[in-house]
């Protein structure tokens, strides 16, 4: 049973009752997201299955406030709900049955009426007590920051969190994409605490509004815009709020030097190198427009999409959208994407719009300036190149190896990327089997950098002699751990020979990254990393 409290607007009670399998892995550990009550009472309700099994209840503990939506993928389980809906309970109801049948289609429903609105809260008195317990540790001016922009100081972290836990919190939020890295600064700060680290967290600006923010993008009226259209089903909140913590952290990684983003609970202007584009919700729809100007904006508009789905993809995968295309010529004119590329492809002179109208098909071709927007893995436009010459004796800047079997995609992806950036790439299977042992070691001699990309069976076979010959050693495991031939990080450590054990100790390990917006980075890093080994 799982148990939101709340003392504003909704409260919401999720009920679980299931045979408990051998070896169970719970969906969320105990004392993490939420708090967990074991009530001695409950165990002793516990009967059995006609089979035998027996059946285990437990009870959690969640704030139902509309700030904690997006977490509903963590605790809406398609085991089963009891959801309790309090004041404003016919307004909320839609949106609670849409999100439980997003992340637990199969779950049954019970509706329970309470009588919270009888209850009394002053809620301005418990307002002054917070405000009144954080000046006294100082922290006024960072709780002020964080009510108004979402950007929350280490400091303040620590002091709400009890200094409990912190590291694993802030992995938590990063890892589920509602908070980042806030790498521009913010004077609002007292002066000590401008220089320690400070995170956004996006989903704290959800009722946030700014009336010249939403007039400056309503006047932008000739920038590449598409949209993500939500409407076969509806909107869920944490999706818009996902993609503003992915846009933010990825404009402060490139450069600080355009300014901090805009950003409000449903719009935002955001900037970076020579890229400028706002991002507005409304309904069930997101608009990614392009500032006019922007270099490359069909680029621009593939990374947000790539951005996008690596969200569906982590939090929201059974949820249904379409991408709309709008007319550079005429805004009210909407193609379907996918309509769009069969024009094409069919060399047709017009295509049908969202309606009863149709659009030339050349009104589109800024949309596919840089490729598909759905390719998200290979290189379709220039990309910098590497320029990192080779010592005497060298042949390669890097060899990939790998087992065939679970790593081939990954690294003729890599060896691809790496090799458009003008690097020398050995892949080591295509030659292993045909090389002697003493062929094989001076192959590795001839090389400025050996990768090792882990998965199930890397350590078997030669990469043992390999390791013993190649220095310098970088390892790369892959980043979806649900891939075929793949597996968590602990079960490689496991699995590696006591003579491979220091390459865990020694080196950190990469993260192989396949979406286009991670992987700019991921590559940027290697190469770096390849030019200063020695």
């Amino acid at each position: 049973m799982r148990q939101g409290d709340s003392h504003a607007s909704v409260q919401s009670i999720f009920f679980h009752q299931t045979p408990a399998p051998p070896n169970q892995v719970e969906l969320v550990p105990e004392a993490e997201v939420a708090r967990r009550f074991d009530i001695a009472e409950i165990r002793n309700m516990a009967g059995k299955t006609q089979s035998g099994q027996k059946i285990i209840f437990t009870i959690w503990a969640y704030a139902g406030q509309d700030v904690f939506y997006a977490l509903h993928h963590i605790f809406l389980t398609r085991e089963g709900d009891l959801l309790i809906k309090r004041e404003k309970a016919v307004q909320y109801l839609s949106f609670w049955l849409n999100s439980i049948k997003l992340h637990a289609p199969t779950a049954p429903n019970i509706l329970v009426g309470t009588h919270y609105d009888e209850a009394s809260i002053d809620v301005n008195e418990v307002d002054d007590i917070l405000v009144k317990y954080l000046s006294n540790a100082g922290l006024k001016k960072d709780f002020a920051v964080l009510r108004k922009r979402g950007i929350a100081t280490l400091s303040l972290l620590r002091f709400l969190w009890n200094d409990e836990e912190v590291d694993y919190l802030r992995e938590f939020m990063h890892e589920s994409m509602l908070m980042s890295n806030w790498a521009f600064p913010e004077e609002a700060l007292t002066r000590g605490r401008q220089d320690e680290t400070i995170f956004f967290v996006s989903s704290l600006l959800k009722n946030s509004t700014d009336r010249k923010l939403e007039q400056d993008i309503a006047s932008v009226q000739s920038g590449l815009t598409c949209v993500l259209d939500f409407s076969e089903f509806f909107l869920p909140d944490g999706v818009f709020t996902r993609l503003l913590s992915l846009c933010a952290k990825h404009s402060g990684d490139l450069s600080t030097r355009w300014g901090a983003p805009r950003l409000a609970g449903h719009q935002a202007v955001i900037g970076s190198d020579l890229s400028t584009f706002a991002l507005e919700e409304r309904d069930n729809y997101i608009r990614l427009i392009m500032i006019p100007g922007t270099e490359a904006p069909a680029s621009t508009i593939k990374t947000l999409i790539s951005m996008f789905l690596g969200a569906r993809d982590a939090v929201f995968k059974d949820l249904p959208w379409q991408l709309l295309l709008q007319s550079p010529r005429n805004p009210r004119a909407q193609v379907k994407y996918d309509e769009s590329v069969k024009t094409r492809e069919a060399k047709s002179r017009v295509v049908a719009s969202v309606g009863v109208t149709n659009a030339s098909v050349a009104d589109f071709d800024p949309f596919f300036e840089d490729g598909s927007l759905f390719e998200d893995h290979k290189d379709t436009g220039s990309v910098e190149q590497a320029n990192i010459p080779l010592a005497a004796g060298l042949k390669y800047h890097i060899v990939l190896s790998h087992r065939q079997y679970d790593a081939d995609d990954a690294c003729n992806l890599m060896a691809n990327k790496l090799r458009n950036r003008g690097l020398r790439v050995w892949i080591d299977q295509e030659a292993e089997g045909n090389l002697a042992e003493d062929e094989m070691k001076q192959g590795i001699r001839e090389l400025k950098f050996y990768l090792l990309f882990l998965s199930k069976t890397v350590f078997e076979g030669a990469v043992i002699m390999k390791l013993e010959t190649a220095r310098p050693i970088l390892v790369v495991h892959e980043s979806d751990p649900n891939r075929p031939g793949f597996a968590n990080f602990p079960a490689y450590i496991d699995a590696a020979p006591a003579s491979a054990k220091h390459l865990f100790k020694e080196k950190e390990s990469m993260s192989f990254q396949r979406r286009r917006y991670l992987a700019e980075a991921f590559y940027k890093e290697l190469i770096e990393r390849i030019r200063i080994a020695r």
